[in-house]
């Protein structure tokens, strides 16, 4: 929500192109809401932004349901 809010996008948005700066916005985003410290401004802290890795190692649907015993 804080990056929808950031950019004033919606994520289905991001099937029409999205910018680096809205995806380094939404790592901000994301390192804010994992409890991480940040600078307070996003601009101070891309400044100092070095790299973005993505993780590919996640599974292609992580909501998929867990198997049960039934």
């Amino acid at each position: 929500m804080a990056w929808e809010t950031r950019f004033s996008k919606s994520m289905s948005d991001m099937a029409n192109g999205i910018s680096m700066t809205e995806i380094y916005g939404m790592a901000y985003e994301a390192t804010k809401a994992a409890m991480k410290v940040v600078p307070a401004k996003f601009e101070e802290w891309v400044k100092d932004l070095v790299d973005v890795d993505i993780d590919m190692d996640e599974p292609e649907n992580p909501t998929d349901a867990a198997p049960s015993a039934d």
